[in-house]
């Protein structure tokens, strides 16, 4: 079994100093049986992606935070553009992004598994520094 903890605006989670998950600041949602890390989950028609877990001995987690998550296609929605590839979904940044093929393609997010396409922008940007300043002429009448 996995408690499950809603995560609030104001949360704060020291894994050093290892706090409770509630004094972080969450809402305990439940005790749920075979959640993954990786899955998008949903209870009390809710959907959840999880972002913070706890594992327990056996391989599965003990605890875990949850964010709620809109999964409804909007019509007008615009496409997003990140300077790494960040899943739609749950939020997912994949910093090692630059790697992936340059002509357009899908891609699976590797934290919910939402697939998803992308295209790869190049923009060209300069750094200008000045060496010499123009002669200046003075004019006289």
């Amino acid at each position: 079994m996995t408690k499950v903890y809603l995560k609030s605006e104001n949360f704060s989670y020291d894994f050093k100093q290892e706090s409770t998950y509630e004094e972080a600041g969450t809402i305990c949602l439940g005790e749920f049986k075979n959640v993954d890390f990786h899955d998008i989950i949903e209870i009390r028609n809710e959907i959840y992606h999880i972002c913070i877990g706890t594992p327990d001995k056996c391989g599965g987690y003990s605890k875990v935070v949850v964010e709620k998550i809109d999964l409804e296609e909007e019509e007008d929605a615009d496409d997003t553009h990140e300077i790494n590839w960040t899943c739609p979904v749950c939020g997912y940044e994949d910093q090692d992004s630059f790697e992936l093929e340059e002509e357009d393609n899908e891609y699976e997010c590797p934290n919910c598994r939402a697939i998803t396409s992308y295209s790869r922008n190049i923009e060209v940007t300069f750094a200008v520094e000045l060496i010499k300043y123009p002669k200046v002429k003075k004019l006289v009448k």
